[in-house]
């Protein structure tokens, strides 16, 4: 069984639903004695006394999320993964590396172009899109061996809530509407939040929710709002909605997982049959045109049998194809191919 030492960024456990995805995928393969993982640490919790591990591992894999590059300490997490990629390099030269990285959406020019010189130094890359999509951002820059695809994202396991038999009658949006940001990236929640609509809880989306509430907070509400990423990805100029990088935000299946009703905007209606969600089958879709219409249909209660079995099927969805099972599946078969 081949060793693999895997490492996060500047922080464990964030809000970023992939690397906390790739942390308790590599626990699970670890304590089910599927893979022989010597170490999973954090960025800043390695010193030089895991030399002797990097020495014993075959693998390397760095988990990047977007904590790490989205705020003032950029340039020095950046400069810190080179310098420790590198160490790893001259402590153990025949070591295959590997890094993943989802939400690349985010970036400028300027961080692509860093992200460009980090990339070279793996042998693979895992990310959530395909080689194409890939190459929005990077034209042409890596061959196609070393992207591998695995899904957008998923439902971690503590989504896997018993469904609600009876939640708070309302709708539930987080949104983080102190954020010019946000508002910006995410023009329908925008748009929901100034709604001002009485029947509709907006919370603000706050870093440790993740592993603190959130989960359980959706699993309260009936129905949970999200939208899709339609503005703001812009890449050399161009801009990208999630439909072109054909990604959907972690929400939606966070939602369908915990049994809530997903109420998300038809922008995507493509993107989303495609995964598997269907208007009215097992999610619904709205527009600025119907949104009030669509909020007084979920909460009449002469609709509540339609949309219980609604969010069941769009649960059942969900916990068949999106959950960290299918990922770790995924994963563990990125991990087996590396030739050792």
């Amino acid at each position: 069984m081949n060793s693999i030492c895997f490492l996060l960024g500047s922080q464990l456990l964030d809000s970023t639903t992939c690397c906390n995805s790739f942390y308790y995928m590599f626990k699970y393969l670890y304590h089910k004695n599927i893979l022989n993982i010597i170490k999973y640490t954090t960025m800043k919790d390695m010193s030089s006394s895991d030399e002797d591990t990097i020495k014993k591992c075959k693998i390397v894999v760095l988990c990047i999320s977007q904590i790490d590059y989205s705020y003032y300490n950029f340039e020095n997490n950046m400069t810190y993964f080179f310098n420790l990629i590198d160490k790893i390099k001259l402590i153990n030269p025949n070591i295959h590396t590997c890094v993943s990285k989802f939400d690349f959406w985010y970036n400028c020019k300027y961080e692509k172009d860093w992200f460009v010189f980090l990339f070279k130094k793996f042998d693979k890359i895992v990310t959530s899109c395909s080689y194409d999509t890939f190459n929005i951002f990077y034209k042409d820059i890596f061959n196609k061996n070393t992207i591998c695809n695995v899904m957008n994202n998923i439902a971690t396991d503590k989504f896997l809530l018993n469904f609600n038999k009876n939640p708070i009658n309302r709708l539930l949006l987080h949104f983080n509407y102190n954020d010019p940001y946000a508002h910006h990236l995410y023009p329908y929640r925008s748009f929901i939040y100034n709604l001002n609509n009485e029947n509709i809880d907006v919370k603000t989306f706050k870093p440790n929710m993740i592993d603190d509430c959130f989960h359980t907070q959706l699993n309260e509400y009936l129905c949970v709002i999200t939208t899709s990423v339609t503005s703001n990805c812009c890449v050399d100029n161009d801009l990208y909605t999630s439909h072109s990088l054909q990604f959907l935000v972690a929400k939606v299946f966070e939602i369908t997982c915990v049994g809530s009703l997903l109420l998300i905007d038809d922008t995507d209606e493509y993107l989303l049959n495609k995964f598997g969600f269907f208007n009215n089958i097992n999610c619904l879709m709205f527009n600025k045109n119907n949104i009030l219409d669509k909020i007084n249909y979920i909460l009449d209660p002469i609709n509540i049998t339609i949309i219980n079995k609604i969010r069941k099927n769009g649960q059942n969805l969900t916990r068949s194809k999106y959950t960290s099972f299918n990922f770790y599946e995924q994963i563990y078969k990125i991990i087996n191919a590396f030739d050792y």
